[in-house]
C-alpha cells in the first residue's frame, strides 16, 4: 500500500483496496452475522466520507485517517438503530425514549432516521462521540464527563446545546 492516497485513487479504487480495513473493523466490533452486510455497507459509507475529507499531502496515512470514520459509521448504521429511538422532552431536560407506538408512515420515520444520522455525521467528533455515548449507550453525565475530563455541568450544557442544534437542524430540513 501507498504510504499516502494520492490523486490517482478514484472512489472504487479506494473502495476496493481499502475494503480489509472495513472488514477488519466489523470484525472487532463482533458484528452478529446477519449484519455483517449492513455493517459493511455502513463502513464503506464511512471509508468514502473519509476519501472526500483526506488531505494527501497529510503525513498521516489514510487507512490511520479512515479508521474513525470507518467505525463512526458501522456503530451509528448497526449498533445506533435511530428509527427506534427519539428525543423526548423530560421536564427541563431531554431524555431518550423508546418509540411506543411506531409512527403509522414508515417512510416518514425512516427519512426522519436519515436526517438525525446526517445531523450526527455534521457534529465535531468529541459532539459525537457525547451524544453516542449519553443516548445510545446511555452513560450518565458523570461518566461522560469523567472520560471527556470535564464537569457533568459542562455535560448537561453541552448535551442541550446540540439537542438545540439538531431540533434546528431537523425543523429545517
Amino acid at each position: 500500500m501507498a504510504t499516502s492516497l494520492t490523486c490517482d485513487f478514484d472512489r472504487t479504487t479506494v473502495c476496493e483496496q481499502f475494503k480489509p480495513l472495513v472488514n477488519s473493523t466489523v470484525n472487532k466490533l463482533n458484528v452478529a452475522p446477519e449484519m455483517r452486510e449492513d455493517a459493511e455497507q455502513e463502513g464503506m459509507i464511512g471509508l468514502l466520507k473519509a476519501y472526500d475529507r483526506y488531505d494527501p499531502d497529510s503525513p498521516v496515512h489514510f487507512s490511520v485517517y479512515a479508521r474513525p470514520y470507518v467505525k463512526g459509521a458501522i456503530i451509528r448504521g448497526i449498533f445506533g438503530q435511530p428509527m427506534d429511538l427519539d428525543l423526548v422532552p423530560v421536564g427541563d431536560s431531554h431524555d431518550l425514549a423508546l418509540i411506543e407506538d411506531p409512527d403509522p408512515d414508515p417512510e416518514a420515520r425512516y427519512i426522519e432516521s436519515l436526517m438525525l444520522r446526517e445531523w450526527l455525521d455534521s457534529l465535531a467528533p468529541k459532539d459525537g462521540w457525547l451524544i453516542w455515548r449519553r443516548f445510545w449507550q446511555g452513560a450518565t453525565s458523570a461518566e461522560i464527563a469523567g472520560e471527556l475530563s470535564h464537569t457533568a455541568h459542562w455535560v448537561n450544557e453541552r448535551q442541550q446545546i446540540l439537542i438545540g442544534r439538531a431540533a434546528a437542524f431537523l425543523g429545517a430540513n
